[in-house]
Order: C-alpha cells, then structure tokens, then sequence
C-alpha cells in the first residue's frame, strides 16, 4: 500500500511539473513577437520559382498581398512558428521585373515582405 501511495504522489508531482511546463509556453508576461526569416527577395522568372521564409511567433497572424495574384502562399494564416512558402504560379514574361509587398499581421505586430519576380532575359535580334 505505502508503494501504491509513492507511487501516486510521483505521478501527482509528475503532472503539476507539467501543467508548470504549459503554463509558461502560455505565460500572459511572455512579449508578443512575430519575426520574419527575410524581408525581401526575388524569384526566377520561371513559374514555380520559389522561396521558404522562416516566420517566428508567439500570436496568431495572416498575411495579405497588395498584387499577388502572381503567387501562392502558403499558408496564408496560422498560430506560432510556421514556415511559409512562397511560389510564382506564372512565368514573368516581361522584360520587367515585377514586384509585390506581403503584409505579415499578428496582434499589433506588423511585418512587411516585399517579392520582386525577375523578368524575363532580353533578346538582340540582328
């Protein structure tokens, strides 16, 4: 019976140091933070052509486009750390390059990611 009892008080102990463990990942004294890998970069012209940012928080956050209707991004939306992937879903056929700004929001933290696309290489013709 005393093991039984031993036994039980080590498992109680067990527990309460966990919920100590989970209520300091949760701590409401923790700042917010929201940190990106990279605030800009560019893309090859070719669709496809992609780029995997690192983002690091504690909140929940989204991201928007000003003009993505170029890229897929991946996820657009989460809570805590994630990596996003960002993709060109078609091929910059102008000899410009072409530009756009992702808005990473979480809380009041703001991020901004600006993605430039490469144009396609000019051609001499004689």
């Amino acid at each position: 019976m005393k093991y039984l009892s031993f036994l039980l008080s080590l498992i109680f102990l067990d527990v309460i140091g966990c919920v100590g463990c989970w209520s300091r990942h949760e701590d409401p004294e923790e700042p917010n933070y929201l940190d990106v890998s990279t605030t800009t970069f560019f893309l090859e012209e070719q669709q496809g052509s992609k780029k995997v940012i690192a983002l690091k928080s504690n909140l929940k956050w989204a991201i928007i486009t000003n003009d993505g209707s170029w890229l897929e991004i991946e996820p657009l939306s989460g809570k805590g750390d994630a990596m996003i992937t960002v993709t060109a879903k078609a091929s910059n056929e102008s000899t410009n390059k072409r530009y756009c700004t992702m808005i990473v929001r979480g809380g009041d933290i703001v991020q901004q990611i600006t993605v430039c696309q490469k144009g396609k290489a000019s051609t001499i013709n004689n």
